[in-house]
């Protein structure tokens, strides 16, 4: 597939600068961000987004970048208060077999140990995954008993339930939106910087949706309904 870019993408420390001015000009958080929309257009970070960079220099935070990361390209920044804890990229064209996703899991079981340490030590995460065949595969089932990985069932046919699909594809499609690239490598560094955008509030809200989904799911003993979008 041939993919092109039309225009630069919004740098996301120069949208963080002009909060930081904003707020010296005496504006709100909601006039800041009215104002953002008007720059940035479609390219504008999210309300919670600019509300959260807003109280931080609001607080006394002075700097615009991120703060440090590891530069390997399979990991991201994460404490024990929830957020993003790994990703990983999937060499283009290749097929998620049971093998590839065994790596996966490897990795992901390393961010954890060394992004959230005190969650490793007590072994307090769970794995939801949906019902792919690489997910379902005996050796992968095997792999997660030996190391004691609780997995939550997920019911087939009902991919509202899946964290991805009703939260995380949706903010990267509006990272997307309206946009083409150039190269492989653009479209990485596009979807690292929508990723990054998300607050841990963000993350927060959609873990307190897929409860509220599951609950939906379990009081229907299992059976289809409509309207499961809170």
């Amino acid at each position: 597939m041939t993919v092109h870019q039309s225009g630069k993408m919004a740098d996301f420390t120069e949208q963080r600068s002009a909060i930081k001015s904003c707020l010296k000009l005496g504006k709100n958080a909601t006039e800041t961000f009215q104002m953002m929309q008007q720059t940035y257009g479609e390219n504008c970070l999210s309300r919670g987004r600019v509300f959260e960079w807003f109280k931080r220099f609001k607080d006394g935070r002075e700097l615009v970048e991120d703060d440090t990361r590891s530069g390997r390209p399979v990991s991201a920044s994460n404490d024990d208060q929830g957020g993003l804890v790994h990703k990983q990229w999937i060499p283009q064209g290749q097929t998620v077999t049971k093998d590839v996703y065994l790596d996966v899991l490897r990795a992901l079981r390393r961010s954890i140990m060394v992004k959230c340490p005190e969650r490793w030590r007590k072994q307090d995460f769970i794995l939801h995954h949906h019902d792919a065949p690489a997910h379902t595969a005996i050796k992968v089932t095997e792999f997660l008993a030996k190391h004691s990985t609780p997995v939550v069932p997920h019911p087939p046919y009902s991919p509202d339930l899946a964290p991805n699909d009703f939260f995380l594809f949706p903010q990267l499609k509006h990272v997307f939106k309206g946009r083409r690239f150039e190269t492989l490598e653009a479209v990485k560094t596009a979807c690292s910087a929508g990723l990054d955008s998300i607050s841990q509030n963000e993350f927060r809200q959609c873990m307190e949706s897929w409860k509220h989904r599951f609950q939906k799911c379990i009081d229907s003993q299992g059976k289809y309904f409509e309207g499961n979008n809170n």
